[in-house]
């Protein structure tokens, strides 16, 4: 960690490189961590724009920061429709995200609210269900074309 910490304070305190360093608790932010791959703590990865590069060298604060300063671009990104910048990973990742807020949903309305886990689910699934209905029947009226009237 304070090899992380050494490498975000270089490289915030120098603007002209536009170097974001972010650090994020894979534990609590499953939804990120899946939708990138991590597999084990720590990871590095960079983010050039929608191009995602993950470090797999040494830990070394010395080879990390040569290879964010330009290694990097000497080694091949991870393909745009599996990165987690591509399609498959925005989806994924809002999948995952609604998924966990689905959980948490259900967890609150066991522990706050007192219901059953089945009464629980009940409650979300036919939330969810009449919100859909009601987009649904709003959008077919708003679609539905008019009759011209002369």
């Amino acid at each position: 960690m304070p090899i992380y910490e050494a490498i975000a304070s270089r490289f915030h305190s120098k603007p002209d490189l536009k170097v974001s360093v972010g650090k994020v608790n894979g534990d609590s932010e499953r939804a990120l961590a899946s939708r990138f791959g991590v597999k084990a703590y720590p990871s590095f990865y960079l983010i050039d724009g929608y191009t995602v590069y993950k470090y797999e060298g040494s830990r070394s604060m010395e080879s990390m920061v040569r290879f964010v300063e330009s290694k990097y671009r000497e080694q091949a990104s991870i393909p745009f429709l599996s990165s987690p910048m591509g399609p498959i990973g925005m989806c994924q990742g809002v999948f995952l995200s609604g998924a966990y807020g689905a959980f948490h949903v259900v967890e609150w309305l066991q522990q706050e609210m007192g219901f059953s886990p089945f009464f629980a689910v009940m409650i979300l699934f036919g939330t969810i269900f009449i919100g859909i209905f009601i987009t649904i029947v709003v959008s077919a009226i708003l679609l539905t074309p008019k009759e011209k009237r002369d």
